[in-house]
């Protein structure tokens, strides 16, 4: 396999297009399981052409994972929002170990769950989800470097703590749901925040969309809980009508859209097109769904 990997990079700095379109295919064919040896490649070649060359046929290798994983999820009863977070990670690092990822997770939930008394008011489980969150683990919008791709990469979220305002809400609503609340994400324009919905019985069977909401709350500022109010403020400094879908809960494929469009924007910034091309693929994908 070996041999075969570099008899064909020799040939990726050919001037002929055919040449390299033949090479770039039957490099793709090998599959995910070249994409490490292909990397180390990238790292060390000489030939700046041909770095550029790999990188693409990696990137088209992690797009094609991608792709599958967005059909199979989009057809998915549930479009469970830990699975669809995951598979945009693999697009950039193939290699996450989504075990380790779970198991972060889930040792906040523990923590959050010690804590938490069934009969406690909404607040008052919010008060300890954010205390262990934003006060134990110290997670924080990342203002500073607002656009870095890795804001939008739960991985990375979890290692540096950092994130935007989609990528926390989605930690926090994965642990909140295990926890039994009805936390929601909220589409805002320029803004992402949470709702916790009203949890009468009589309120429980109906789509989420149509539930009344307790209050939001916004993970970008650690947690603060506010109500209606704010967000009518909020539209009125951005000039942006109040349309009734700002103050309603959205469901797991407009989060996805949202994730993949903050990432479209920040690889149209860095030029990054041949992503931009594969992640406009995908949105295309979920526009039958939203």
């Amino acid at each position: 396999m070996e041999a075969k990997i570099n008899a064909l990079i020799t040939l990726l700095d050919d001037t002929d297009a055919e040449v390299v379109a033949v090479v770039s295919q039957e490099l793709m064919q090998l599959g995910t399981a070249v994409v490490p040896t292909l990397q180390d490649i990238v790292e060390t070649h000489a030939n700046p052409l041909v770095q550029e060359r790999l990188a693409q046929i990696i990137d088209d290798i992690q797009f094609e994972v991608l792709l599958t994983d967005f059909k199979v999820w989009l057809k998915s009863p549930n479009h469970d929002l830990f699975y669809v977070a995951m598979a945009i990670v693999r697009y950039q690092y193939p290699n996450v170990d989504e075990v380790e990822m779970r198991n972060k997770l889930e040792t906040m939930r523990i923590e959050a769950w010690v804590r938490l008394n069934p009969d406690d008011a909404p607040e008052n489980k919010v008060a300890v989800v954010n205390e262990i969150l934003f006060g134990k683990y110290h997670f924080s919008g990342n203002a500073q470097q607002y656009y870095d791709s890795d804001n939008s990469f739960l991985n990375k979220v979890i290692e540096t703590r950092r994130g935007n305002p989609v990528s926390l809400c989605v930690i926090y609503m994965i642990i909140a749901q295990k926890l039994g609340m009805s936390v929601f994400g909220v589409n805002l324009p320029e803004h992402f925040v949470l709702a916790y919905l009203n949890e009468a019985p009589e309120n429980v069977k109906l789509p989420i969309e149509e539930r009344p909401i307790l209050f939001y709350i916004n993970p970008f500022n650690n947690g603060i809980v506010f109500k209606e109010k704010e967000i009518t403020q909020f539209l009125s400094i951005i000039n942006a009508k109040p349309e009734k879908k700002y103050y309603q809960c959205c469901n797991n494929i407009l989060i996805a859209n949202r994730i993949v469009n903050n990432l479209i924007r920040t690889y149209q910034t860095k030029n990054e097109l041949h992503k931009v091309n594969h992640l406009q693929q995908i949105q295309e994908l979920m526009q039958a769904y939203l």
